[in-house]
């Protein structure tokens, strides 16, 4: 339907005048008066005022129309009046096609690890598969204690192998289970033989602060977080406590958790990933002489020899809910590795203590970010995955 009219403009111009009309017939002059005698001369008077005009005599008739004069110049257009009322709205057309997808997005930084969700119920079993190959004989577990010699010199029984946790070595202690508990008995010693558990000779970094050390497999791990301010010739690593900083940096820092130097104490700093690369610290080592941040496939070797990705972290996490949040599920520290839930930052602040702890390898994912190893309260998995390299995570150092 058409809309109804809008109210009406405003006035335009005036127009040109028309032509005078022809003028009308003079009326009949009145009768001469009678003629005086002729006076002499006079001199001349001053010329008298102008009479006022004479009344208009009575319009004449119309002459003919004159012929029609060329069409003048278009007058100005005159401001636009009120839009009307809109008229009532159309039908919906119909649908275009659709375009063409567009491009996806670069893929935002990885996350930290989330929470595992709660277990799903089991599924049906699945039928027996057929019996695998025999694995490889594992290694001689260590010798068990000498029980005490018989009369008449009969001697006495073998020692109970489970009980003993570790092979016995020159540079650590010795570590025994008994009752549900770890014990460490001190001084004794085994000529040659390489320990694969228990805890090895203290370290010192250049700031003087003490870590333990422990023997996990072919390895030897730092049992503590980092906490150094410097690399290892004494070069200082900057503290920057500004998280927003975090987000523009391209060279090594370090930082409390929350700023909080009470938390030194309790899960060591975190470390950007530009304090790992020697790329970008200038081929500098943030760990103790003789150690060094382990490679992504080192981790990978600490995991298998403690049963794999799915119950290793139970295994590495400290017991109990001081320093971790309630439940911390699984947590043995079987191996006496004590992970601690150090948390991280990142541009938006800090995040997680107490219920996650996040270690950075010196491998290289993309160019924006580099591997990491996680741990969390609500599960015994140990998770692997690539972080940009400004976050800050903790640092654990392995021995070269």
């Amino acid at each position: 339907a058409n809309s109804q009219p809008g109210p009406k403009g405003d006035k335009g111009e005036q127009g040109l005048p028309g032509k005078d009309g022809v003028n009308g017939k003079n009326g009949a002059d009145g009768k001469d008066g009678a003629q005086g005698p002729i006076g002499p001369k006079g001199d001349t008077g001053a010329i008298g005022p102008q009479g006022p005009i004479g009344l208009t005599g009575p319009a004449g008739k119309d002459g003919a129309q004159g012929p029609i004069g060329p069409k003048g110049d278009t007058g100005a257009i005159g401001p636009q009046g009120p839009i009307g009322l809109t008229g009532p709205t159309g039908k919906d057309g119909s649908q275009g096609p659709i375009g063409p997808k567009g491009d996806t997005g670069a893929i935002g930084p990885q996350g930290p690890i989330g929470l595992t969700g709660p277990a799903g119920k089991d599924g049906a079993q699945g039928p027996i598969g057929p019996k695998g190959d025999t694995g490889a004989i594992g290694p001689q577990g260590p010798i068990g204690l000498t029980g005490p010699a018989g009369k008449d010199g009969v001697q006495g029984p073998k020692g109970d192998t489970p009980d003993v946790k570790v092979t016995v070595s020159t540079e650590g202690d010795t570590l025994k289970f008994e009752n549900g508990n770890y014990v460490i008995i001190p001084g004794i010693s085994a000529a040659n033989s390489k320990p694969t558990s228990g805890y090895g000779k203290n370290i010192s970094d250049i700031d003087g602060n003490n870590y333990k050390t422990v023997y996990i497999g072919t390895q030897q791990w730092m049992a503590e977080n980092l906490k150094t301010s410097k690399y290892n010739d004494g070069t200082e690593i900057p503290n920057v406590t500004d998280n927003a900083q975090w987000s523009n940096l391209t060279t090594g820092a370090w930082v409390y958790y929350d700023n909080n130097e009470a938390d030194f104490n309790r899960f060591g700093k975190l470390y950007n990933w530009h304090t790992v690369s020697s790329i970008t610290n200038g081929n500098k080592n943030v760990c103790p002489l003789g150690w060094h941040v382990p490679s992504d496939a080192e981790w990978t070797i600490l995991i298998d020899y403690l049963g794999g990705a799915s119950v290793a972290g139970g295994k590495m996490k400290e017991v109990g809910t001081i320093r971790w949040n309630s439940p911390n599920i699984d947590a043995t520290n079987s191996s006496l590795f004590t992970a601690l839930p150090g948390g991280y930052i990142s541009s938006n602040g800090f995040f997680d203590s107490g219920n996650f702890g996040f270690w950075w390898s010196s491998s290289q994912g993309e160019l924006s970010n580099a591997w990491y190893r996680g741990l969390n309260s609500g599960n015994s998995i140990v998770g692997k995955d690539k972080s940009d390299k400004k976050v800050g995570l903790s640092i654990r150092c392995l021995k070269d």
